[in-house]
């Protein structure tokens, strides 16, 4: 609702009626904008401490302008005018403003945002977790790690959350990234995933997670093994969020490859080449 009002309250602004402007910020719900505008208005400076900034994202030009008056005063304004700037795209002045708040800013979405359009998010992401350590943070961390290869980081945070599908997920990845294929595959038999349109990742890791244990398997001579995993990795348990294709569907040429060599009666050395 607040925007509702801020659209109306900006409209009478527009037209130099502010005395309007400010009775139709004073008679909405409150947020951080709103209150920003009402000590706009008002001449005063605004009670920052009492600004909540979560959930509000401004984007009006009008808001641009007023938060230039305050820029000066509080982390806030400059946070909200960044974000007004990255939605202009003009993100040298977005990262400036950013850059200027500092570390003082006591509000995680702040410095998960800063992390997002930075090289080097690693300080941004662990303030966000020490102010707030829900889960969402301590997943933007955990993907960090493992796209810089520091497997074992992340599976020190995922490995808090087997139940939670979203993370243990993301824990799947990051065992099998670490070569521990069977305790990857016990977190996938004991993990419900929502369903999802078009998503696939659960059973992609299921499959991996199967077909790599059939190698190993297969390394060891244990062949007989090796085709149960092989086996195992055709199927497509309800559990992990997506239905079977239909066979014509089904890219199946490694587990073919794999038991064909596992049934010939004397195979050749195994050595798999990857790309």
């Amino acid at each position: 609702p607040q925007q509702t009002f801020l659209e109306l309250g900006i409209w009478y602004y527009t037209l130099g009626q502010q005395d309007d402007a400010l009775k139709i910020f004073q008679m909405s719900p409150q947020n951080a904008e709103i209150g920003l505008w009402i000590a706009y208005l008002t001449h005063q400076r605004p009670d920052y401490d009492h600004l909540d900034p979560t959930r509000v994202f401004p984007f009006r030009a009008e808001t641009a302008h007023m938060l230039e008056n305050f820029v000066g005063d509080h982390w806030l304004p400059k946070y909200f005018l960044a974000l007004i700037e990255h939605d202009r795209n003009r993100l040298t002045e977005c990262k400036a403003l950013l850059a200027a708040c500092g570390d003082t800013p006591n509000f995680a979405p702040f410095y998960v945002f800063r992390a997002a359009l930075t090289d080097t998010p690693l300080a941004d992401l662990k303030k966000a977790v020490s102010i707030d350590p829900q889960w969402r943070y301590q997943k933007l961390l955990a993907e960090y790690y493992l796209r810089v290869n520091q497997i074992p980081g992340a599976i020190d945070i995922l490995a808090k959350y087997p139940n939670d599908y979203r993370m243990a997920t993301l824990y799947t990845k990051a065992l099998l990234l670490d070569h521990q294929y069977e305790k990857a595959d016990d977190i996938l038999t004991h993990l419900d995933i929502l369903p999802a349109e078009g998503a696939t990742s659960g059973h992609d890791l299921y499959r991996e997670a199967k077909l790599m244990q059939a190698v190993e398997a297969i390394k060891k001579g244990r062949r007989k093994q090796a085709l149960a995993f092989i086996t195992a990795a055709k199927q497509w348990p309800q559990n992990l969020g997506v239905g079977e294709p239909y066979p014509e569907d089904q890219d199946l040429r490694l587990e073919r490859w794999l038991t064909e060599y596992c049934q010939q009666p004397t195979p050749p050395a195994f050595q798999p080449q990857t790309q």
